[in-house]
């Protein structure tokens, strides 16, 4: 019964939102509105299309909530780029929905020595440019012999795309790379990733062992990254940094506006007036990226769409801790989320293509809870 009116209420959201879209198109039709008929049927199908995916293909009822207030955003303030970058948040919900519903133990397999491949290329590539062997990916002159991008643009997205993809290694006969892959990690000098790193492999670490052997290996990391980064981070350690108080600039925007937030996609083209008038920063200085996912989201969402994206991803880790289903898959995952989620507060990782690993992380641990729940639901005859 609960199944059919649920169906229902789906099939009647449908209608009334392809009702007010005909509404709309009709509307913009009006002589008044600078729209040709064209304009319209374009805003049909793209209406239809957010309705379509957004009531029958997410199940989870945070990702719903937050996909109805991304929808309340786009209206609300449509902007070109906003458009394009709801049909991005799309293409994410739609690849996190076919990877957790097929997610077989077979499957995650396969996911996971891929994403070890493409690591292992780019580690690859990171160790040929340090040795100056640049005949697969040429690096800038001035910086041959001190950045090392392997596969990237830049030497703090080559440490993210270590961080996020390092979980895969920590699996029988693959944990051997990682005598290769963590130099590569400190050779692009991301003090983001490698803190991220730093707290994962803990994590795992705790999981893994026992206490009297914990304890060794937990010192041995921190003496490491300790020396690493008095060494090599200093500015960071004291704050003399430029992205501190960037941070605090940005903070100060979204207070303005804590709610709403001041439209999808918007920072990179909105924050660069705010620097020059408020803080006198010349052309070149201008930010395009936050450096920091929180708070670019709460600028760009609000406060609201950062706390139901979190929400979504906070209840599926405390469905899967509470199922007590000891995964081995699924803590892989948590492991990787955990990394992805503290390398987002230093990190623009939202903004480039490294996230599909985490998504990836994160259909795979619901893929694990839901397999559990299908085995406890399981009657024998």
């Amino acid at each position: 019964m609960r199944i059919q009116i649920r169906n229902w209420i789906r099939a009647n959201l449908l209608a009334v939102s392809v009702i007010l879209t005909l509404g709309i198109c009709i509307l913009c039709m009006y002589p008044g509105v600078n729209l040709n008929f064209d304009d319209s049927k374009l805003i049909l199908m793209r209406w239809t299309l957010l309705a379509f995916i957004g009531f029958f293909i997410l199940k989870d009822n945070w990702l719903r909530a937050y996909f109805i207030w991304l929808m309340y955003r786009l209206v609300a303030y449509d902007m070109w780029v906003s458009g394009r970058r709801i049909y991005l948040i799309l293409l994410v919900f739609l690849f996190f929905h076919i990877i957790s519903t097929q997610a077989t133990e077979q499957n995650v397999k396969w996911m996971l020595n891929g994403i070890a491949v493409i690591i292992m290329v780019h580690a690859g590539w990171i160790l040929l440019q340090k040795f100056n062997v640049q005949w697969v990916y040429q690096v800038a002159p001035q910086h041959s012999k001190t950045l090392f991008p392997g596969v990237m643009g830049n030497t703090n997205e080559a440490g993210a795309l270590l961080a996020v993809g390092i979980v895969p290694f920590l699996r029988k006969r693959w944990i051997w790379c990682l005598i290769m892959l963590l130099p590569c990690l400190f050779l692009t000098k991301s003090l983001t990733a490698i803190l991220s790193v730093f707290v994962g492999l803990s994590f795992y670490v705790f999981y893994k062992f026992k206490l009297k052997v914990v304890i060794p290996i937990f010192i041995c990391m921190l003496i490491i990254l300790c020396s690493y980064s008095f060494v090599y981070e200093k500015p960071h350690l004291t704050g003399k940094t430029r992205r501190f108080q960037d941070t605090k600039n940005i903070w100060k925007q979204v207070v303005n506006a804590p709610i709403m937030g001041y439209g999808l996609g918007t920072f990179e083209y909105i924050y660069y007036g705010v620097e020059r008038i408020l803080y006198g920063s010349s052309c070149g200085d201008f930010l395009m990226r936050a450096h920091n996912d929180p708070v670019e989201f709460s600028f760009n969402q609000g406060v609201t769409g950062l706390l139901l994206g979190l929400g979504f991803l906070f209840s599926n880790i405390i469905k899967f801790i509470r199922t007590g289903f000891r995964s081995y898959y699924g803590y892989l995952a948590l492991t990787g989320i955990f990394i992805a989620m503290l390398l987002s507060c230093g990190f623009y990782l939202m903004r480039t293509v490294i996230l599909l690993i985490p998504v990836v992380l994160v259909a795979i641990l619901v893929a694990e809870t839901n397999r559990f729940k299908e085995k406890c639901n399981v009657v024998p005859v």
